[in-house]
Order: structure tokens, then sequence, then C-alpha cells
């Protein structure tokens, strides 16, 4: 597998065209590569593609998931920890 931080070349692009984005736009942390790429090569005034994204969201309540993933540590393996996730 080759990473960006990896690829040497001796000249600047006029365009970086990257991959970067997941659900949720940031999940894999790719963001700083693509700033990396462009510190090292783009030319002032290049283009990257994609160069925006827009991240919609809304609050909602899930129990089942906020059971699983919040409510498993107030008792772990008989441990009461009530009082000490405040």
């Amino acid at each position: 597998m080759l990473f960006v931080q990896d690829v040497e070349i001796d000249e600047e692009v006029d365009v970086i065209i990257s991959e970067w984005m997941s659900y949720m736009l940031l999940y894999e942390s790719m963001l700083g590569s693509v700033i990396n790429a462009r510190d090292r090569w783009l030319k002032l005034g290049g283009l990257i593609l994609p160069s925006s994204a827009t991240l919609y969201m809304a609050p909602v309540t899930h129990t089942d998931r906020y059971s699983d993933s919040v409510d498993f540590w107030r008792n772990v393996y008989g441990i009461d920890s009530e009082f000490s996730t405040w």
C-alpha cells in the first residue's frame, strides 16, 4: 500500500483529485493526507477535487443503540459504576 506521505515528486501540480471522504465525511481521517499533498505539491491557485462538502446532522434518539453503547458501562461484570459515570 502506498501512502501520500511516501510519494516524492519534483514539481507542483495544478489539480489534486482525492477520494478522502467517508461516512460523516471525516471518519477515515484522510483529510490530513489531502492537506499534506496540498501543502507539498499544489500550485498557487490550484484546485483540489472534491473541493467542498456539506454535512447535515439532526439530533435523534435511538434507545436500543444508547443502551448498547452507554448503559453497558453502568454495571460492568457486576461492578456498579452508577456514581462514577457522572
